[in-house]
Formats: C-alpha cells, sequence, structure tokens
C-alpha cells in the first residue's frame, strides 16, 4: 500500500510545484501585438557588396530579406536558385522556417532565419550545409536603428559541428537602419 501511495505523491509533486510556483508560459508574437515600430525593412552591410537585410510584416511575420551569404529571398519563393559564372556551376538555398517571437516585458524582438539546406555546385566539388541566424535585440528606440545581437550556427556536410556554446557566449553585435517601411 505505501508504495502505491509513493507513486501518487509523486505524481501529484510536480503538479502542486507548478500550481504554487506560478508556471506561466513566455508570451509570444502570436500573442502579443508586434511593435508597429518594427514594420518595414531593416539593412546592414558588412562591406561593399555584403548586406544583411530583413523585411516584417505588421504581424511580425518575416516577409522577405537579403541573406547575407545567399542574397535576396521571399518567404513566399521558399528560397534562391543562382547559375553560376561556369558552365555547371550553381547555388541554391531552401528558406526553412522564419520566426520572429516579441516579448512585451523586455520589449525584445527575436528573430530565426533558417536555411534548412544550401549547395554550392563549383567546376570541381561542392560545399552543402544548413544555416540558422538568430537575431535578438530591443526593439527600436529612434524607429531607424535596431541594435542585435547576431549568433549564426552553419553545418557544413563532412565538417565537425558549429561550436555552439562559443557562438552563444559570443555573439557578434549588429545595427541594422530602416530603409523601408512596409505599408
Amino acid at each position: 500500500m505505501k508504495n502505491l501511495e509513493l507513486r501518487i505523491a509523486f505524481c501529484l509533486l510536480p503538479f502542486a510545484f507548478c500550481l504554487f510556483s506560478g508556471c506561466q508560459p513566455l508570451q509570444k508574437t502570436p500573442n502579443a501585438p508586434f511593435p508597429p515600430e518594427m514594420v518595414g525593412t531593416w539593412e546592414t552591410w558588412f562591406g561593399p557588396e555584403q548586406k544583411w537585410a530583413i523585411t516584417f510584416d505588421r504581424d511580425g511575420a518575416i516577409t522577405g530579406m537579403h541573406h547575407y551569404v545567399f542574397g535576396p529571398m521571399t518567404a513566399e519563393e521558399g528560397g534562391v536558385y543562382k547559375d553560376g559564372p561556369d558552365p555547371g556551376t550553381y547555388m541554391v538555398a531552401v528558406l526553412g522556417p522564419l520566426q520572429t517571437e516579441y516579448v512585451p516585458l523586455t520589449n525584445r524582438l527575436k528573430a530565426t532565419v533558417t536555411i534548412d539546406s544550401y549547395t554550392m555546385q563549383f567546376v570541381e566539388g561542392a560545399l552543402k550545409g544548413r544555416v540558422i541566424d538568430k537575431l535578438e535585440g530591443p526593439v527600436t528606440e529612434d524607429g531607424t536603428t535596431w541594435n542585435i545581437e547576431w549568433r549564426s550556427y552553419g553545418w557544413l556536410e563532412g565538417a565537425d559541428e558549429p561550436p555552439i556554446d562559443f557562438i552563444d557566449a559570443n555573439p557578434e553585435l549588429l545595427v541594422f537602419h530602416k530603409v523601408e517601411v512596409s505599408q
């Protein structure tokens, strides 16, 4: 009989803990209104030819972007294909989930851009892999700049796993500038 009582107690213990400790889910973009000052296109440049841009719709959806490696893409098209400079060479990137999360309590916006797979076919050989980019920062205060922490995780077929802990601990700081307001 004591064994049954112990089992019941262990089953009820987690429930009681959540009940008394205030177990609450995080509020995410679908439940919180997207900040209107973030609607539009935001971009930053890594050099004269390498741009990273992202477009947020009124509901927080990422409708398009200019990926810093793969170039312009829209969520509607689902990726990009480009012929290379030599015969038989090309680049293809397939978009995965594009997610946003706005946390009103901290006034922070998180965006995740997933490239489910990519192939860069060269004359001799190819690179294949996938990439997840995470951008996070406080909502713009002045309506023109968005300061973020950027973490980019890249998996290259046949190579070692990315150093997740190192990337998490050492985000790159970027400043995006608003270039277009979506209607």
